[in-house]
């Protein structure tokens, strides 16, 4: 009787064959002697038995026998003599069957640990993540409040963040009066000198209004315009700067505040005079001196004022030489002449 693989028999009409040792084997039929039982291939290693090699880096085996190595899966990878693949950093999985992590997670292991997710403040694009460097943190203006976000939240038109990272809409404020934003706005933009804005939370440049005529507003971001003072005027809408309002010529002042025309501006009267700019009131207006009167209207220099008559005076502010009256110390009869 021939004795099959994996057994010999040492005698000759022997009634039955003996069964070689555990782990090993024969390489032909028929063997005579337990030397010619070899070592059978354990898994990572294969070939003949008695003659195993390792399987190659990149190859593995997980079976006994003679049989051939197998190429590892992609995304995987072994150690020489290895009888499973191992997931790269990047993938996931057991048993060489990798997938891919996704955007907003990472794995930076070898092994068929599962990908960890981006903290939340962050994001991430890219699948295959090796590292948690990978993680972006979302720019100021933005926000990510979940864990594994593959992109970040914006903040409102109207709001603004400087932040980094940031995990919350609360870390969005609001644009104050004076300011406005679109969306994703790290700051918020100000409204231009000679404009102004009420509303808080603003969204446009649109927003922001021309001062009106009277009025200035010589700052950006302006929450209220500034009116024109006493003594001067301006007609044009959107100034920015204070030397926009226009001054009461000598001769005239005005009291009104945020004047929008020189038809406000009022002259003195007779028997007084201005030589400055910008009057701003009647009491500003000086009075001619005594012995000297003055008949006009808005008279910028005290050479307005005229001399009374020879032997006559005349009380401060006169308004006309019928002011002018008889020296007592000349004596009537002499002013009469």
């Amino acid at each position: 009787m021939l004795c099959e693989a994996a057994k010999y028999s040492s005698f000759t009409g022997a009634a039955e064959c003996t069964e070689c040792p555990a782990s090993k084997t024969t390489i032909l039929e028929g063997s005579i002697s337990e030397a010619s039982c070899l070592p059978i291939c354990l898994p990572g290693t294969s070939g003949p038995a008695g003659s195993c090699a390792l399987c190659a880096a990149g190859k593995f085996k997980d079976t006994t026998g003679p049989e051939a190595c197998t190429a590892c899966r992609e995304f995987s990878f072994s150690a020489p003599g290895s009888d499973a693949c191992t997931c790269n950093a990047g993938y996931t999985g057991s048993n060489g069957e990798c997938s891919i992590c996704p955007a907003g997670t990472y794995k930076d292991t070898d092994g068929p640990d599962a990908c960890s997710l981006c903290d939340a403040g962050k994001f991430s694009t890219a699948a295959g993540a090796e590292s948690a460097t990978n993680c972006v943190d979302c720019a100021a203006g933005k926000y990510s409040g979940a864990n594994g976000a593959t992109s970040c939240s914006k903040c409102q038109a109207g709001k603004y963040s400087p932040h980094r990272a940031s995990t919350s809409s609360t870390t969005c404020g609001e644009c104050s009066a004076g300011k406005y934003s679109a969306e994703s706005a790290a700051a918020c933009s100000d409204c231009a000198a000679g404009k102004f804005s009420l509303a808080l939370g603003s969204t446009s440049e649109e927003t922001c209004l021309n001062c009106a005529a009277g009025k200035f507003s010589a700052f950006a971001s302006s929450s209220t315009c500034v009116s024109c003072g006493p003594g001067k005027y301006s007609a044009a809408e959107g100034a920015s700067a204070e030397n926009a309002c226009s001054s009461c010529a000598k001769g005239k002042y005005s009291i009104q505040i945020g004047a929008t025309s020189y038809s406000v501006c009022d002259s003195c009267p007779a028997g007084k005079y201005l030589p400055t700019q910008g009057g701003s009131a009647e009491g500003e207006c000086l009075k001619c001196d005594a012995g000297k009167y003055s008949e006009s209207l808005g008279a910028k220099e005290e050479t307005s004022c005229q001399i009374c008559p020879s032997g006559s005076t005349s009380l401060q502010g006169s308004r006309e030489q019928g002011a002018c009256v008889c020296n007592m110390e000349i004596g009537r009869a002499s002013c009469r002449e």
